[in-house]
């Protein structure tokens, strides 16, 4: 009902894809396909990979082979591989949308609505890039209280990436993913200027200006990370604010940094420590690409209790 609402379509045409031949023939003649591709978790059950089933990869391949006008909308509890990207003409991360999803993906696929939202965690590029890629047995059975959990168990430790988690390990291992964290598009753009930088005490205060210079209003989402310059850990994410700009508008934000972000826990003194030093601070698009950077002086300060 959404995407007839909001296409404007004369025909609208809805089929499961449980038949691959019958959906390729549809989609030959159609103006444009949505693919809506779903992998289910939930409390206590995780997805067993990465990858969306056999059969949904296959559907979406060989639909982007007939028509080069594929959407496809992603209904997952989390990131997935995407072996099809390049023959698709866009991605939509909908995540589980609840009730009123269905108007909601079809607002941002029509236009109505400008998307602005970041992508909360990396999207691998294959399983490989992670610091645990091995897994368990699907066919295995590992019994919980009160319900049999297929594909076991898997013991979760961090011996590998320690604190470096998330796009910290990206960042660390140099490894390019399929979408880095906190990537997003939008049906405008944006301009960036004026990056300053004020410490005072263990206040960090950061301002720039941000302008849409785009024909749409949109919002953009600000990702301020620090990153020490003598390069002892990765860029660490430490403010981040949502804008919304009207075509042409230009406005200066200001945001205050969390320093806590890139302590590190002294095992001597048994407490969280800042090092003293210089560090970069860098506006970035996403965490794997910067826009602007600046640096700022900071004096060392531990905190925490005393074990």
């Amino acid at each position: 009902m959404g995407i007839r609402a909001e296409s404007g379509a004369a025909e609208v045409t809805y089929l499961s894809g449980e038949d691959i031949a019958e959906a390729t023939e549809q989609a030959r003649t159609a103006d444009a396909v949505i693919v809506f591709a779903e992998e289910w978790r939930s409390e206590a059950l995780d997805a067993q990979g990465l990858s969306l089933s056999d059969e949904q990869n296959l559907l979406i391949q060989a639909i982007a082979a007939q028509n080069q006008q594929t959407i496809v909308v992603l209904e997952t509890g989390g990131p997935v591989t995407m072996p099809w990207l390049d023959a698709v003409a866009a991605v939509v991360a909908a995540w589980y949308p609840g009730s009123g999803g269905g108007e909601a993906i079809a607002g941002v696929l029509f236009g109505r609505v400008n998307p602005s939202g970041r992508l909360p965690i990396t999207f691998p590029a294959s399983e490989a890039q992670l610091p645990h890629p091995e897994q368990t047995d699907p066919e295995s059975t590992t019994s919980l209280p009160g319900m049999p959990v297929k594909g076991g168990i898997i013991p979760v430790d961090y011996d590998v990436e320690g604190s470096d988690v998330g796009y910290r390990w990206f960042m660390r291992t140099q490894q390019t993913p399929l979408f880095p964290f906190g990537y997003g598009l939008s049906y405008t753009s944006f301009d960036y200027s004026d990056l300053n930088v004020t410490a005072e005490g263990s206040d960090i205060n950061v301002t720039l200006t941000v302008t849409n210079s785009g024909q749409r209003t949109g919002a953009d989402v600000l990702q301020i990370y620090l990153h020490p310059a003598d390069q002892r850990h990765v860029s660490r994410l430490a403010a981040f604010q949502r804008v919304e700009l009207q075509p042409a508008e230009s406005r200066q934000v200001r945001l205050t940094l969390e320093p806590r972000v890139i302590a590190c826990w002294d095992e001597d003194q048994s407490q969280w420590l800042i090092e003293q030093g210089r560090y970069q601070v860098l506006l970035g698009k996403n965490a794997s690409e910067t826009i602007l950077s600046t640096h700022v002086d900071l004096p060392g300060r531990t905190f925490g209790y005393q074990v």
